[in-house]
């Protein structure tokens, strides 16, 4: 019950009361995400070694082996997530960071177009990221480019569910094949 109220806590109570001081940047959402997921993963198959066994951090595209912050599998790959923060500001670093993302993305889909791709995105927040206006046109062509891929933006709210329906198969695949990592 305590994993279930944990899991719970961690996957739907978002905190939009965050004072300007505590704007997340690229380590808070690396960190975010990968919690979530092991959450996720935690609430289907209930064990901290088969979490680890579902989970890796790179994944081997048509052209180069690929860093995300989360590679959910179960023999094969059936998911990658990553997470960008637009919440920081300025545009111009994170939109690059972005476009080599959407390279990443495009890459590892190449090679099999059945792998879920989720990028968590954190969004400018009016009134507190710095250059709001420039930030938020920088995340919109991110978002364009990563959807042009394939990737599926998520954020707070659309995580919980795009999560459960990748730790469900995943979970389902480990099942089947107990030990299976590729």
């Amino acid at each position: 019950m305590e994993s279930l109220v944990t899991y719970a806590a961690a996957m739907y109570l978002v905190d939009h009361g965050r004072p300007d001081a505590q704007l997340r940047g690229r380590r808070e959402v690396k960190a975010l995400v990968k919690a979530r997921t092991r959450a996720a993963l935690r609430l289907h198959v209930l064990n901290d070694e088969a979490v680890e066994r579902l989970l890796r951090s790179s994944l081997r595209g048509v052209a180069a082996p690929h860093a995300f912050d989360a590679v959910i599998g179960n023999g094969r790959a059936v998911g990658v997530l990553h997470g960008v923060s637009y919440e920081e500001g300025p545009a111009s670093a994170q939109f690059e960071r972005s476009e080599a993302l959407a390279f990443r993305v495009f890459d590892v889909r190449e090679k099999d177009s059945d792998i879920k791709a989720g990028i968590f995105a954190l969004a400018p927040l009016n009134g507190a990221t710095p250059q709001y206006s420039d930030v938020l046109a920088g995340y919109e062509r991110a978002r364009t480019i990563l959807e042009s891929v394939g990737a599926t933006i998520l954020d707070e709210v659309t995580l919980p569910a795009w999560l459960d329906s990748v730790a469900t198969v995943a979970a389902q695949g480990a099942a089947e094949h107990p030990g299976s990592r590729r």
